[in-house]
């Protein structure tokens, strides 16, 4: 399975984002890709991580590239969640549930964007996707997230 990320807002406190799964076509009247919008996501700032000398915690949103997915418990969540694997800079990213951006040490907010930093519909969106998730991998497919 293949999720694709494409960052719509970049502001300078949160970078909004679109979900979609990637469905590759191949039939006689169309080959190509279609895209099926799962949900909205609500990051931090984007913004190049460089060296920090204060060894202060800085929130960001995560760099461009494809990471694996799986799912594994979090603790700090005290849940099952979505895991990208491989994030240069970064450990335990995870696709999550909650509202604003307040509520999370780090990780990409899932859910639908009603504006001013909010995200509703969070733990929705969350069960249908990792039902997805868990789907493709009983088919034994590789489930990758990209990030543009």
């Amino acid at each position: 399975m293949e999720m694709l990320l494409e960052r719509t807002e970049i502001g300078e406190t949160s970078t909004v984002g679109i979900l979609s799964i990637i469905h590759r076509v191949d039939d006689e009247y169309l080959a190509g890709e279609e895209k099926e919008f799962i949900c909205d996501t609500l990051e931090p700032r984007l913004k190049e991580l460089g060296n920090n000398p204060n060894g202060m915690h800085i929130k960001v949103a995560i760099p461009s590239g494809r990471y694996p997915v799986v799912i594994t418990y979090s603790k700090e969540h005290r849940r099952w969640l979505p895991q990208l694997l491989g994030v240069p800079k970064f450990k335990d990213v995870r696709l999550v549930v909650a509202k604003t951006l307040e509520d999370v040490k780090a990780g990409i907010i899932i859910g639908l964007y009603k504006g001013e930093g909010r995200i509703i519909c969070s733990p929705n969106v969350m069960y249908e996707l990792k039902r997805r998730i868990v789907e493709a991998k009983r088919q034994e497919e590789g489930v990758f997230l990209t990030v543009d």
